[in-house]
């Protein structure tokens, strides 16, 4: 079995973390952990997220960013390490061949934000790989389509 894949090995520390469910622009932030096979987000003393590691389906690291897709049985989940960020804004002109009517302004804010997410991919690597194995393994405990990745 690869090094990671071990379901009854220590979870990873807690880390502050974003989720995301996909094609929405709202997210909810805290501290992630797992905990019993959910992983689990709280804030502020609450909880607000708790998903069963048994809809996990897919569990992937997106290349070069701070953010793990998890595709689960009823969609997919973004998991971002640091705050995402916003990539469209309420009430903002509608587009014309890619670009704003009104002033490129919001694409340099989209384009900044990128930015800062890959530039967090660089430094939260090894961070972001650990979590990416700890919930494959304990997924892939109970789903059998999901395997360690080779790296």
């Amino acid at each position: 079995m690869p090094s990671g894949s071990d379901p009854d090995a220590a979870p990873p520390d807690p880390v502050s973390a974003w989720l995301v469910r996909g094609g929405e622009e709202a997210f909810v932030g805290g501290t992630l952990s797992i905990e019993r096979r959910d992983l689990v987000l709280r804030g502020e003393g609450e909880e607000r997220a708790r998903i069963a590691l048994s809809r996990v389906r897919t569990a992937r690291r997106t290349r070069g960013t701070p953010v793990i897709v998890l595709r689960v049985d009823d969609g997919v989940l973004l998991l971002y390490f640091v705050e995402p960020p916003r990539l469209s804004l309420r009430g903002e002109a509608p587009k014309l061949r890619g670009w704003d009517r009104v002033s490129g302004d919001r694409g340099l804010a989209r384009a900044a934000g990128m930015t800062r997410l890959r530039t967090a991919g660089k430094d939260l690597r090894g961070r972001v790989k650990e979590w990416e194995r700890a919930i494959r393994a304990q997924a892939g405990s109970t789903a059998t389509n999901l395997r360690p990745r080779e790296e």
